[in-house]
C-alpha cells in the first residue's frame, strides 16, 4: 500500500476510524510518501456508522447496512400491526 500511495492519486478506504492511522497508513503518513511534483493525495474514508458517535467503532459493510434496513422495515410493519390491532381491540371493547 505504501508503494501504491506513491503512484496513485486517490485512496478510498473502508476501515473503522483510526485503523489505518494505527497501522502507519493514515493520510499524513501516505502523503509524505508521494513522489516529488505529484499532486496531493485524495484520501476518502467511508465508514458504516460515521467517524463519531456510539457506533463509530463498529465495522460497517453493505450486507450489515442492508440487514439493518430490512430489520427496521420489518419492525415498523410488525409494531404498526400490533399497535393497530391493540387499537381495534380497544374500540371493540369500548
Amino acid at each position: 500500500m505504501r508503494s501504491l500511495s506513491a503512484e496513485c492519486d486517490v485512496l478510498v478506504e473502508n476501515f473503522i476510524p483510526g485503523k489505518l492511522e494505527a497501522l502507519g497508513l493514515g493520510f499524513d503518513d501516505l502523503s509524505r510518501l508521494r513522489r516529488p511534483g505529484a499532486p496531493g493525495l485524495v484520501y476518502c474514508s467511508v465508514t458504516g456508522f460515521g467517524p463519531e458517535g456510539p457506533y463509530a467503532e463498529r465495522p460497517g459493510y453493505d450486507v450489515i447496512a442492508a440487514s439493518l434496513g430490512i430489520i427496521a422495515l420489518l419492525l415498523y410493519i410488525v409494531v404498526d400491526q400490533i399497535a393497530l390491532g391493540h387499537f381495534f381491540k380497544i374500540l371493540k371493547v369500548g
